[in-house]
């Protein structure tokens, strides 16, 4: 029989904190899961720390690549080999509280519109100590389908339900992750397309932020391209407003609604567009001479 649930992780160099996070997915009071790990061409000992805890835990199934493949590729390669019904992706550096998978889990079976669930979460430091909680965005439980997507990319968020529990084969309809920053926030905005978002309560999730993370280590636009996919490194870069608007048009059609079913989404989208904010960063990277933004 399949597991109730498919846990990815993919991870890249991640010593630092990768055996707190897999002590944490072992505690889970809900054990019918299956771990897929995929070591992205580690240098340090990722990789040791993975047999040490395979050779302990039949459920995790690990796999290490040779080459750096980046982090869009290493995360979507898991999707395919899932077995379960549900989905979700784990980080390296992050800490699931005993519960977590039991509270999401109970969510979306007693919910069949939702299509992704998360909890409440701890902000929490190298050491992890909690230093905040986020409690999430109201509306990514409207009724209404088009709601939620403009809130979605409208309304300022943490992008934590990329790490929730959701339905696998939902999540295999979309775009997944794509090479380019704000990449997830494009797959949140496509899943609440397809239904509601849930965020529960307690706090069951720690995220961790420190400083050899991904968004404080690659702060440069054209570094941050090749962290998503190495093949980027000498491309010129590619606005990253420009980008994402890019992606929610192809989320929108993706989903096959014609014009008329598609309508609402992009009257949305141009809401988007003419917002201050999004905007004055599109004519910035416009102006900007360094970035191609001819992909439109």
């Amino acid at each position: 029989m399949p597991p109730s649930v498919t846990i990815a992780l993919p991870v890249r160099n991640g010593e630092n904190f990768l055996g707190r996070a897999l002590s944490s997915i072992a505690s889970q009071t809900l054990t019918d899961y299956e771990l897929l790990i995929s070591d992205n061409a580690s240098t340090d000992r990722t990789w040791a720390i993975i047999q040490q805890h395979g050779a302990l835990d039949p459920r995790i199934r690990a796999e290490r690549l040779d080459e750096n493949v980046g982090a869009a590729e290493n995360f979507n390669r898991l999707v395919p080999k899932a077995r379960a019904p549900l989905f979700k992706w784990a980080s390296h550096d992050d800490v699931l509280a005993q519960g977590f998978l039991a509270a999401c889990v109970g969510a979306l079976d007693a919910d069949a519109g939702m299509v992704c669930c998360h909890t409440t979460t701890a902000l929490i430091d190298a050491t992890d100590a909690v230093r905040g909680v986020y409690q999430g965005q109201p509306g990514f439980a409207e009724a209404d389908a088009a709601e939620r997507f403009e809130r979605v990319i409208t309304v300022p968020h943490r992008c934590f339900h990329a790490f929730g529990v959701m339905r696998t084969d939902v999540l295999t309809a979309t775009g997944l992750i794509g090479a380019y920053t704000g990449s997830d926030r494009t797959l949140i905005a496509e899943l609440a397309m397809r239904g509601t978002l849930g965020m529960l309560e307690p706090t069951l999730f720690g995220r961790r932020d420190h400083a050899e993370a991904s968004i404080r280590k690659h702060v440069d636009e054209r570094e941050r391209a090749a962290w998503f996919d190495p093949k980027l490194e000498n491309a010129p870069p590619v606005g990253p407003t420009w980008r994402r608007l890019l992606g929610y048009a192809e989320a929108i059609e993706r989903a096959g609604l014609g014009w008329t079913g598609s309508r609402p989404y992009y009257e949305a989208l141009s809401r988007w567009i003419a917002g201050r904010q999004h905007a004055g960063r599109m004519k910035r990277e416009m102006l900007a001479k360094e970035l191609a933004v001819d992909i439109l």
